[in-house]
């Protein structure tokens, strides 16, 4: 009905292709959004094989700390000192992680500016929140061996060669 209005004023005009708004701004838009729904499901693998890994490198450092960790328990350790022990060694390893990773991040800024839109790259909060939520995915994933290493029989881990 807009091109017969245009050219009942005027044939000879030529009339461009008439789309709404929305679809002008999902075009504009889709770029974008596929390039962060791929960066979503990059930083989603990234997240749980970095969790993975935290849970096999804790688990594998409690197993070869077996005997001192039965030697503790033997001496009167408390499970809690024991959970915290291994605690502690696995959150220093996911903060050392964390600081690397935010130092890298400064260094890729003007790559990183290039894929978001409406935040900076060094934005405070932004990266504070992804610190938070991997520092805490890593202390959930550090807890289960920790809680395993207060289960070691004393008598056996100190049997074992």
């Amino acid at each position: 009905s807009i091109r017969q209005a245009i050219w009942n004023v005027d044939p000879g005009l030529p009339v461009p292709t008439v789309e709404p708004m929305s679809g002008l701004v999902q075009q504009s838009v889709a770029g974008p959004r596929f390039n962060l729904l791929v960066m979503g499901v990059f930083g989603s693998v990234a997240l749980v094989l970095s969790l993975m890994a935290i849970y096999g490198l804790v688990l594998f450092g409690v197993r070869q700390r077996t005997r001192e960790i039965g030697v503790r328990i033997a001496l009167g350790a408390r499970p809690e000192s024991v959970v915290a022990l291994v605690l502690r060694r696995g959150v220093l390893v996911a903060a050392a992680g964390v600081v690397g990773g935010m130092v890298l991040s400064r260094g890729l800024a003007g790559f990183l500016d290039t894929l978001l839109f409406g935040t900076e790259s060094f934005d405070v909060a932004m990266l504070g929140a992804a610190a938070l939520v991997v520092m805490i995915a890593a202390t959930a994933a550090t807890w289960i061996p920790a809680r395993r290493a207060t289960r070691i029989d004393p008598r056996e881990a100190l049997t074992l060669e």
